[in-house]
């Protein structure tokens, strides 16, 4: 059986904004007459031992009105919001599976379909009200516009649980998808539209298992020597987008675990760090100037939170250390609690302002602006990765290294500079690493990475002498605690030029043009 494609946007939408969706100008421009609305109810279907979901598929029998259907989807790929999915999708006499005519997808290739149809049995539901219009735009591009609010439903020895839908889905019907993210980047002017990547099978894999977000790791890239580099930095962009959207609804908690802080921040200055680098290397550096500026309100609201995880979680332990005026320990100890409680109000603070700027119009037109620029590199040409590496990570090498030669250790802006230089440079310097293999690149890692963990520790203490300046006064002499930051930073300092040192002798593998194939 022919494998059809279905092309679509995925997005998320606070449910106090759908009426506002509903009647923005630009959205009924493009529609071809009133929406239509109808309820959807679905049945999703796995084996015991969770076999379609492992295989990243989804087996759904849905309701539409007086209609029976039955679909297969498998595993979405493509950039951001945009998925591209195989999707096989048939009437079916009745609220019962039709496994036979299924026989040619790839369903068939888990198990002979007598074993499946003997195992399958509802594993949750998805109960919802769509409100579809047809949209016609003047390219002659055409979808079908759906907003669907309702919830997804479990209900299973545990109990019922339930997670709420509410979610705009843009699925292409003729033309071009780039004009569909247009469409939608019109929109985020006004209404806040962000990028979702999960399905709804996928939220119901999870309610089901009843498994808690965890913190996610922006996934490595591996860049082929002859693939053009704006193509690989595509692949980075839509890594980087996806990490961002999975870590950033826990991070607004201060409670939560701060590595989803820490993980959204470090995807994001992965993807700013390696647009930044290549500007010479790609077309329209000015885009790519555009895109960062997006990005930097985000870089701000996600630094000072994770600013404050830092302060709490283990500035304030150090604070607390003896120090040599055996006097002044027992003074600290006794205002620390009082230091506490002030630096955890500036935390929840903290997050507060992040979780008011992620439901903002400027949040999502910012995660838009990278779904955009991942869509416009994903197809583009140019220098290939071998030619590019040399290029940019000799330029970031020499960048870091003249920063550092010029550098007195007192310098807390230089200091500050500096480390955005290397942390750039260990960015670039990962993404290319498959290029010349682990082995070959681990002189240089292990220096690249010894010369930034001082840095980040020096960052730390500077940082928390900031901090420790806003909050000090309004607890106790301040001097008490500063005297101990200047004493843990006095231990850093010598031993940072041995690292840049270090760094300066490490074989720079890109020179010799070695690429594993």
């Amino acid at each position: 059986m022919t494998a059809p494609l279905e092309i679509e946007f995925k997005l998320a939408i606070a449910p106090g904004d759908v009426e506002r969706l509903r009647a923005h100008p630009h959205l009924r421009e493009v529609s071809l007459g009133p929406a239509q609305t109808r309820p959807l109810d679905n049945r999703y279907f796995d084996t015991p031992d969770h076999l379609l979901a492992q295989n990243a598929m989804a087996l759904r029998l849905r309701r539409d009105g007086e209609r029976w259907v039955q679909t297969l989807k498998t595993a979405g790929h493509g950039t951001g919001a945009m998925s591209t999915r195989h999707e096989w999708e048939m009437p079916v006499a009745g609220p019962r599976l039709e496994l036979t005519r299924l026989a040619r997808t790839p369903l068939a290739r888990l198990r002979p379909m007598r074993e499946l149809a003997a195992s399958l049995a509802p594993r949750y539901a998805t109960d919802f009200t769509r409100e579809l219009r047809t949209i016609a735009c003047a390219d002659g591009t055409r979808a079908e516009f759906a907003i669907d609010i309702g919830e997804v439903i479990v209900d299973d020895a545990h109990g019922r649980r339930t997670a709420p839908i509410c979610e705009v889905e843009v699925e292409l019907l003729e033309g071009e998808p780039r004009t569909l993210l247009r469409l939608v980047q019109t929109l985020a002017r006004d209404i806040a539209l962000v990028p979702c990547f999960d399905s709804k099978a996928a939220r119901g894999d999870a309610l089901a298992d009843r498994r808690n977000r965890q913190p996610v790791k922006m996934p490595p890239v591996a860049p082929a020597a002859d693939q053009p580099v704006a193509q690989a930095l595509a692949q980075a962009l839509t890594a980087g987008l996806r990490c961002l959207i999975a870590n950033l609804p826990s991070a607004i908690d201060p409670a939560a675990d701060p590595e989803f802080v820490h993980l959204a921040r470090v995807a994001l200055r992965r993807m700013r760090s390696l647009l930044q680098a290549h500007r010479t290397v790609l077309d329209h550096p000015h885009r790519l100037d555009e895109l960062d500026r997006h990005l930097r309100t985000l870089a701000h609201a996600l630094g000072a939170a994770r600013d404050w995880d830092v302060f709490c979680d283990s500035t304030l332990a150090l604070l607390n250390e003896p120090g040599p005026a055996t006097g002044e320990d027992a003074v600290r100890a006794a205002l620390m609690p009082a230091l506490t409680a002030m630096a955890h109000k500036h935390r929840a603070a903290a997050h507060d302002a992040l979780w008011k700027h992620l439901v903002s119009r400027r949040f999502s037109q910012a995660m838009l602006a990278i779904e955009a620029m991942a869509l416009e590199l994903s197809d583009a040409q140019g220098p290939t990765c071998s030619a590019a590496a040399r290029r940019v990570l000799e330029a970031e090498h020499r960048r870091a290294v003249a920063r550092a030669r010029g550098l007195a250790g007192d310098d807390a802006a230089g200091l500050h500079r500096l480390r955005l230089d290397v942390k750039r440079l260990r960015y670039v310097f990962d993404f290319y690493t498959p290029l010349y293999g682990a082995e070959q690149a681990l002189p240089y890692a292990l220096a690249l990475a010894a010369l930034q963990t001082r840095l980040g520790r020096l960052n730390d203490l500077a940082v928390a002498a900031r901090l420790l300046a806003t909050v000090g006064r309004a607890t106790a002499p301040e001097r008490l605690w500063q005297a101990q930051l200047a004493r843990m930073l006095d231990r850093h300092r010598p031993k940072l030029a041995t690292h840049v040192m270090e760094l300066r002798a490490a074989p720079r593998v890109w020179m010799d043009g070695a690429h594993r194939s």
